[in-house]
């Protein structure tokens, strides 16, 4: 018995926004506001600061979307610096990330 459906493949604004913040987010939120807790004993100033983090983590975002629209190519990290600053600079961003 074959079905020949073909679903759709698509990605709602607010799907691919899911994947891209489960990614960054990871665990590390979990595992790091304990500390942070037993550190920073007032909730107010621990929320301004993880507020303050994610605007800047918005700022990094939209800075390689924008990047990605201007240069689109793949290859990322490697390639914006690669045309931006110089070769090099790509190729030891790559060694450093891998």
């Amino acid at each position: 018995m074959t079905q020949n459906s073909r679903q759709g493949r698509h990605l709602t604004v607010w799907t691919a926004s899911s994947f891209v913040v489960a990614s960054m987010v990871g665990t590390g939120v979990f595992t790091s506001l304990g500390y942070q807790l037993k550190d920073i004993q007032s909730v107010f100033p621990l929320l301004m600061l993880w507020i303050i983090g994610g605007v800047v983590a918005l700022c990094g975002a939209l800075t390689y979307s924008e990047l990605g629209a201007v240069l689109p190519r793949s290859g990322g990290e490697y390639y914006f610096l690669s045309r931006i600053i110089h070769p090099s600079i790509g190729f030891a961003a790559g060694i450093i990330s891998a």
